[in-house]
C-alpha cells in the first residue's frame, strides 16, 4: 500500500510526550502560508487523511510538518546587486562608489528578490514508535529533518533526543562488509540477520578529490573486486540491505534510503483512515525491530542530548 510511503527515513532517538499532549502543543505553531516578505516559514498541518495534528495508530502517532521558503539562490542575488551598481557607475560615475554601503545595498536588493521568487512547498511526515521511542522522519533531507526537530523545541520548549554513533573503524559498514565478502559462509558474523542486496557506494578522498564508485545488480556479499577496491582505502558510504521483506540502503550515518515494502494481502477496512492507521501501525513496527536489530549487531552507541529552545 502506497498509504505511507516511507521511502527515505532519518532515525531519531527522542523521548516525545502522548498523542493528546503532543496535540496541544503543535496547535501553538499552525502551518500557514508564507508571506510576501519572507524567505521560509514552517508550521504543524492536519495530515490530508485524517484531518488530524497527531494520528494515532496501534503502537504510535504521526504528524505532518508544513514547510514552504522562497527559492533564491545566492549566486541570482550576487547577479542582480551586480547588474543595479553597474547602471548606478555607468549613470553616476565611480564617484558614485565612495562611502557605499554594500552590505545594505545587497540586504535591500535579496528583499526585493524574495517577494517575487518562487515557492517551494514540501509536506514533512514523522512517525513515533511509542515503546521503542524512535521518531522516523519520512525525508531524505538531513536540513528538512532539522527543521521539524526545530520546530518540535519550539512548541514543547525542549526535547529530549539521542544520536546514534558507531566506532567506523572497528564496526562500520566498510568493516563488516570486508568480513562478509571474506567469510561467505559466516554471515552471521557480519550483518546478523540481515540479507546484503544488490547495491554499494563506495568512496574515496585522494589528495582533496572524491572518487565515488557505485556497485548495481551485482552480488554484492561475494564480490572479489568489491573487496579490492575496500583494500584500496575505498570506504562503503552506502549498503543494500533486506531483511523480512523489507528492503533499503543505509548510510554509513545512519539514514534509510529507498525503503521498499512487500506487497501483502491487506483486508478489507471500513474507510480511509482505518485502512492508513493498519498501513503506518504494520511498517513503524517492522521499521522499529529493524532499528533494533542493526543498533544490537553493529553495536551503534546512543548518546542523550538535550534540545532547548533559544
Amino acid at each position: 500500500m502506497k498509504l505511507n510511503p516511507m521511502k527515505n527515513l532519518i532515525i531519531f532517538s527522542s523521548k516525545l510526550p502522548a498523542a493528546k499532549e503532543l496535540r496541544q502543543h503543535l496547535e501553538k505553531l499552525p502551518y500557514t502560508r508564507i508571506a510576501e516578505t519572507e524567505l521560509e516559514r514552517a508550521g504543524f498541518m492536519p495530515h490530508h487523511t485524517t484531518q488530524d495534528l497527531v494520528s494515532e495508530f496501534p503502537g504510535g502517532y504521526s504528524f505532518m510538518l508544513g514547510h514552504e521558503e522562497k527559492v533564491l539562490p545566492a549566486s541570482a542575488v550576487r547577479s542582480e546587486c551586480d547588474r543595479r551598481i553597474k547602471e548606478i557607475r555607468d549613470r553616476d560615475g565611480e564617484e558614485a562608489m565612495e562611502g557605499f554601503d554594500f552590505d545594505n545595498f545587497k540586504e535591500i536588493t535579496k528583499q526585493e528578490l524574495i517577494k517575487r521568487a518562487l515557492v517551494k512547498s514540501t509536506a514533512i511526515q514523522a512517525y513515533y514508535h511509542i515503546e521503542s521511542e524512535r521518531l522516523f522522519v519520512a525525508t531524505a533531507s538531513k536540513r528538512m529533518a532539522s527543521v521539524l526537530m526545530g520546530q518540535l523545541v519550539k512548541v514543547m520548549e525542549a526535547v529530549e533526543t539521542k544520536t546514534i554513533h558507531i566506532n567506523g573503524a572497528k564496526r562500520g559498514l566498510t568493516a563488516r562488509l570486508i568480513t562478509r565478502i571474506q567469510n561467505d559462509h559466516d554471515a552471521l558474523d557480519a550483518f546478523g540477520m540481515f540479507e546484503v542486496g544488490e547495491y554499494c557506494r563506495l568512496t574515496r578522498t585522494q589528495d582533496g578529490h572524491k572518487e565515488v564508485i557505485n556497485y548495481t545488480g551485482i552480488d554484492v556479499a561475494s564480490c572479489d573486486e568489491l573487496l579490492e577496491r575496500l583494500d584500496s582505502n575505498f570506504q562503503v558510504e552506502t549498503l543494500a540491505l533486506n531483511w523480512r521483506g523489507l528492503g533499503f540502503k543505509i548510510t554509513h550515518d545512519f539514514m534509510l534510503k529507498g525503503v521498499k515494502w512487500a506487497d501483502t494481502d491487506e483486508p478489507d477496512f471500513a474507510d480511509a483512515i482505518e485502512a492508513w492507521s493498519h498501513d503506518a501501525a504494520v511498517k513503524v513496527e517492522l521499521l522499529s525491530s529493524a532499528t533494533k536489530e542493526l543498533i544490537t549487531i553493529m553495536e551503534y552507541r546512543e548518546e542523550s542530548e538535550q534540545e532547548q529552545a533559544a
